[in-house]
């Protein structure tokens, strides 16, 4: 009867990205979408006079974002007069709608792509009694992908029977995986192997990768590569002030 080398493989997910609220969102490295721009015009105005607030999206990371949507929320939208009216563009929409259903990442000679720039027209509250600012929220929800390659070592029991401490230890110290390469994204996955003797399998969440090696095929040292994947939908939050100035008397 065959036996079967088995594994545990862990994943370690690390959130490394997600939007700092700031008067203006300027963010860098390769962390998937960022807001490029969510800025207002202009940052103080009299009640009940209008202003702009500006968005747009750029990929910096190496994958294919999809899939985005954007709400703005943080203050009372309405007809009220100590509401923000809307006279351009929507509160919550798909860049779907917008005719935008992707954007591409960068590459060696050419930018990631930024969505057009969008506009939401707004009107201040006519009702306030004294100077009061107000803080705008901005949220964004996009689909993307991480993917990372490791490489995992098996040796043969005369193999490593005849390794020296120090060999023994070098090997050991990554947990039978070198992780060579990880596309950029929001999300950073390192992959590390635990010691189980039964089918090897790769731990993420609910999900499951299973991966069967026959130790009579593992001559001595043998190296077997490791892709895997990981679909996620991720949010950006940002957020931005507008003044609105007290009826003059």
């Amino acid at each position: 009867m065959k036996k079967i080398l088995i594994l545990l493989i862990l994943i370690g997910v690390v959130l490394i990205s997600g939007c700092v609220g700031q008067t203006q969102t300027s963010q860098t490295g390769t962390n998937g979408l960022i807001i490029s721009d969510f800025s207002p015009d202009p940052t103080i105005v009299m009640a009940g006079d209008p202003a702009n607030l500006n968005f747009e999206l750029q990929n910096v990371g190496d994958a294919v974002a999809k899939n985005m949507k954007v709400e703005l929320y943080g203050v009372t939208f309405g007809n009220g007069s100590f509401d923000w009216g809307i006279t351009e563009g929507s509160q919550s929409f798909s860049f779907d709608d917008q005719g935008i259903t992707q954007l591409l990442p960068p590459t060696q000679d050419i930018s990631g792509e930024t969505t057009p720039p969008y506009v939401w027209g707004l009107t201040s509250p006519k009702g306030i009694k004294s100077d009061t600012t107000y803080s705008f929220d901005v949220r964004t929800e996009y689909d993307y992908s991480t993917d990372v390659t490791g490489i995992l070592t098996f040796v043969s029991k005369g193999y490593w029977e005849s390794l020296s401490k120090s060999e023994k230890d070098a090997l050991t110290s990554k947990a039978g995986i070198s992780q060579l390469k990880q596309t950029g994204g929001p999300i950073s996955v390192t992959i590390y192997a635990g010691q189980r003797t039964t089918p090897f399998v790769i731990y993420s969440g609910q999900n499951k990768y299973t991966m069967r090696v026959n130790p009579n095929s593992v001559s001595n040292k043998q190296d077997f590569t490791i892709s895997l994947s990981f679909q996620y939908r991720w949010r950006l939050d940002s957020s931005t002030d507008i003044t609105v100035q007290k009826p003059l008397t």
